[in-house]
């Protein structure tokens, strides 16, 4: 009777954590989607249509790629993240007209027009779209529980034998580490106070 009882409850906690992970993903979802897409195309608030530094023009791959990642973990997500990101992506590859070839693609994705902006951020952010939408043909990556196979190894990459060993400290090397310190310190004060003189 205690095991019917307790699988019972087992089974009510676990209903509750999903409860409580699927309310925390639609609600960043949601925030996402309406922060970031301006009539259904990726933007970025912080600096758009101003000047974004190198950071920012890379933004837009990224949030594209995770919501493509987001829609195969949690499929349920899929009916609302698709149809924005097929939007965006078409208004992305729609200005990549720009360049010699007429082939780089801009920043301002939302023009619908090359922006003169090219850099490696923004051939990138584009890749992102469109391998955003290719995503949803894919099965989810496998973990532990659904056939993975991958075993972790946090010694992966070295071995004990040939890690160096160093002999104990005398106070011989004390001493001349803190002689060594004492003269980089006097030396730096010495080029900040020459700095400082006109």
């Amino acid at each position: 009777m205690y095991s019917l009882y307790g699988s019972l409850a087992d089974q009510e906690q676990t209903e509750a954590k999903e409860t409580k992970w699927k309310d925390r993903l639609d609600g960043l979802l949601d925030r996402s989607l309406q922060v970031f897409f301006k009539d259904g195309v990726a933007f970025e608030p912080s600096c758009e249509p101003g000047n974004c530094n190198t950071d920012m023009e890379s933004f837009k791959g990224y949030l594209h790629r995770w919501l493509g990642t987001t829609a195969q973990l949690a499929p349920y997500t899929a009916d609302k993240i698709l149809p924005v990101l097929k939007k965006s992506t078409q208004a992305a590859v729609k200005q990549c007209t720009g360049g010699d070839n007429g082939r780089f693609c801009g920043f301002h994705w939302s023009t619908g027009t090359f922006d003169g902006k090219m850099g490696a951020g923004q051939q990138m952010n584009v890749l992102g779209a469109l391998t955003s939408i290719m995503i949803q043909h894919n099965p989810a990556p496998l973990s532990n529980d659904t056939g993975g196979t991958s075993q972790g190894d946090f010694n992966a990459g070295s071995d004990e034998t040939t890690l160096p060993t160093f002999r104990d400290l005398t106070g011989g090397d004390k001493a001349g580490a803190g002689i060594l310190t004492a003269l980089l310190i006097a030396g730096a004060c010495s080029a900040f106070a020459w700095m400082s003189l006109d």
